[in-house]
């Protein structure tokens, strides 16, 4: 658990990939509850993605509680693997997962929220608060965004340790505003430094908002409607490209631009996908 952007759903994927060998039969990560589950039939929908991520096979569900008899008939007694990204309601752990006594021995299932008096209701076995990054850590990356290389140069160490401390140390603050100055001459990282300082609320907002006021016109309108629509609908780079293309835009280097500051990821597991981070969404 951890404020949002703070790389809890990063640290979730590193952390299933590394065990999920031994998970072989059963094993599934689903993204984004909060977001999924607020739209009409989203946690039947999410239903239908946990029964088909675990056993290849789309289930026939009408309603939530039949979407639980479902699980349950189907999980009964077998060791799964299930991470469940950004949950913000013990009602959707409830649809999604159910009950302990459902699983195997061996079972392991993992959840990430913003919110830690869910997992207090939940009587979790484990907890871990994902903590900012040291100043190492933030250095690195801010380094890789800014400048392409591990550390930055000696002329610019003292200036990129004030930065990475403004921005809070904070992974997505870090990697976003890093992404912004990439290219950019020393003084200009100094005038976006001083602008980022004078925001009044928290930072990370500051340097989403600065990244978005430096897109021009087309790149702005691209950038709401990959995140009012696109990512949404879960569809591949080659789609959103066609239809941009459709309404008048050049989507393969816009989306080069949105994807080099760090606003967009395409997913290269999930059939080149569009995601955003929900922080920048919002």
């Amino acid at each position: 658990y951890g404020m949002g952007g703070i790389g809890k759903t990063t640290l979730a994927k590193r952390f299933y990939n590394k065990i999920v060998e031994n998970f072989e039969e059963h094993r599934v990560f689903i993204s984004n509850v909060r977001e999924s589950s607020s739209g009409l039939n989203g946690l039947v929908d999410l239903q239908k993605k946990i029964i088909t991520g675990l056993f290849s096979s789309p289930p026939q569900i009408e309603d939530v509680n039949s979407g639980r008899d479902r699980i349950r008939a189907r999980v009964h007694e077998k060791k799964i693997l299930a991470v469940l990204d950004d949950v913000d309601n013990v009602d959707q752990f409830d649809a999604l997962v159910g009950e302990r006594s459902w699983y195997g021995e061996g079972s392991l299932i993992i959840i990430t929220t913003r919110d830690e008096e869910i997992l207090s209701k939940l009587s979790v076995d484990q907890r871990y608060e994902v903590q900012c990054l040291t100043e190492e850590q933030a250095l690195k990356l801010f380094s890789y965004h800014s400048l392409g290389k591990e550390k930055p140069t000696e002329s610019l160490m003292e200036l990129s340790k004030e930065i990475v401390e403004v921005t809070g140390r904070l992974p997505l603050a870090v990697e976003v505003f890093g992404s912004h100055l990439y290219d950019k001459k020393e003084k200009e990282w100094q005038v976006q430094l001083e602008k980022l300082k004078n925001f009044q609320r928290d930072k990370l907002h500051g340097v989403l908002a600065l990244s978005f006021e430096s897109l021009d016109d087309e790149e702005k309108i691209v950038f709401l409607d990959v995140a009012c629509l696109f990512v949404k609908m879960e569809i591949s780079k080659e789609e959103v490209v066609d239809v941009l293309k459709g309404c008048g835009f050049d989507g393969e280097a816009t989306l080069g631009v949105l994807r080099q500051k760090s606003l967009i990821k395409i997913l290269a597991d999930r059939d080149s996908t569009i995601w955003m981070h929900d922080q920048i969404k919002d």
